[in-house]
């Protein structure tokens, strides 16, 4: 039989800060909100390499860095440099899933119209 320790505190998740490659799924998004979710994600990120780039250049260029470190920062910038085409595809697919769905959006409202709503006795 097994035992669940119920006084475990949960783990509260982090929001995302763009240190972490992020989890794309473009062609699954169905909703406009998934996919602007997804850009926020892929924003951060951006920020975030950029400023890590900056902080790899000034540290690699840094008389005091030892090789040992200069070697860490030159494979965290091949990663890096690996990544960014890599975001900019996502983008580009992301900006054509909204298009997508803005059209199907587009057709969907077309002869729409809005349902009259009795608010009478309403508080």
């Amino acid at each position: 039989m097994t035992e669940v320790n119920q006084d475990k505190p949960k783990v509260e998740k982090k929001p995302y800060d763009g240190s972490k490659r992020p989890m794309l799924l473009v062609r699954s998004y169905k909703s406009s909100s998934a996919v602007r979710n997804a850009q926020t994600r892929l924003r951060k990120r951006s920020e975030w390499i950029k400023k890590r780039n900056e902080e790899i250049k000034r540290e690699y260029s840094d008389s005091n860095t030892d090789a040992l470190i200069k070697l860490n920062l030159l494979n965290e910038n091949k990663a890096l440099s690996v990544e960014v085409p890599a975001l900019m595809k996502s983008q580009a697919d992301l900006k054509e899933k909204y298009a997508e769905l803005e059209q199907s959006a587009r057709e969907e409202v077309k002869d729409a119209t809005l349902e009259p709503l009795n608010l009478e006795g309403l508080g």
